[in-house]
């Protein structure tokens, strides 16, 4: 499952490359190069660290809440501001930073952004199920989003901006199940320790 789960991730750019033209595929490209680099930047240490906090938090029977409220405190402004940005400036921006006829990467961007942000905030928070010891809830929700993932390829008609719509609906549709179970497990587990003491 988990590695169903980063298939999914490039599986959706591996279709467009197979279902649309060349020139498509390399606006896409840089769109993706430009929207993902500093996600993964900051989602892969903060995941680290997050885990590590919590891991130990649950091994000392201790709530773990404050962890995550402090990793969104840093995680929604950046993801807020990188929202803001695409959508409003992103076709000038790329104009600017790559040339004018790179306007539709930005174009593309304004779209596969929030399917960015949403993979962002997975990626920070989907280690939660390691430390709650989830991993058979995790695998089930991981094949699940590689199968709705594979599910595009009944999509291969639609035009190139559609397409890219409903990845982006898949993406956000998938992200919130998770972050909802993830919701219920904190919650079960803050039960858990109330009930103990």
């Amino acid at each position: 499952p988990t590695l169903m789960s980063s298939a999914a991730t490039l599986l959706p750019f591996i279709f467009i490359n197979k279902l649309y033209s060349t020139t498509d595929v390399g606006y896409l490209d840089l769109s993706r190069l430009v929207l993902s680099v500093p996600l993964a930047l900051v989602s892969g240490t903060l995941s680290q660290v997050l885990f590590q906090q919590v891991t130990s938090k649950i091994n000392n029977k201790e709530s773990f809440k404050p962890d995550i409220i402090m990793v969104l405190k840093l995680i929604l402004p950046i993801a807020i501001l990188e929202l803001i940005i695409i959508y409003l400036f992103g076709n000038e921006l790329f104009g600017f930073v790559f040339g004018d006829k790179y306007t539709l990467s930005g174009y593309y961007s304004k779209i596969l952004i929030i399917a960015f942000v949403a993979n962002f905030f997975m990626s920070t928070f989907s280690s939660l199920f390691i430390s709650l010891k989830k991993l058979k809830l995790l695998s089930i929700w991981q094949t699940i989003y590689f199968l709705s993932i594979c599910s595009l390829l009944l999509f291969e008609n639609l035009e190139l901006v559609t397409f890219l719509k409903v990845y982006t609906s898949i993406e956000v549709i998938m992200v919130g199940s998770c972050c909802l179970l993830l919701v219920v497990l904190v919650n079960r587990y803050d039960k858990s320790l109330i009930n103990s003491n």
